[in-house]
């Protein structure tokens, strides 16, 4: 299990997309297109030898908090970060209403 702490989430804004850092290594990415106050969050990946350390919880996560922090709303494409929003429904608010993205699939 790998410490959230050693977790560092950059928004790489030039390319839109925002990376996990564990050290000096890239392991994570979530990538988006931005129009206005709206982030469309297309793709989420975590290297595979990092997978299944919570990296990817922390990496979107942290995404969806910046995108609160921002005032702005996510347009969901990418199948994992509808799933964690599923799970984690106290980030529901930042999914934007009128256009949410995949459908959820909580119940």
């Amino acid at each position: 299990m790998t410490d959230d702490s050693q977790i560092d989430i950059r928004n790489d804004q030039a390319d839109g997309k925002f990376e996990a850092w564990l050290g000096d290594q890239l392991v994570g990415v979530v990538v988006y297109e931005r129009n206005g106050q709206r982030y469309l969050l297309t793709h989420a990946a975590v290297l595979p030898e990092y997978q299944h350390h919570g990296i990817g919880n922390r990496l979107i996560g942290g995404v969806l908090q910046t995108i609160r922090d921002e005032g702005a709303t996510a347009t969901i494409i990418c199948p994992s970060v509808r799933t964690f929003v599923d799970h984690h429904p106290d980030y529901a608010d930042v999914v934007d209403a009128a256009y949410p993205g995949v459908p959820s699939k909580a119940v």
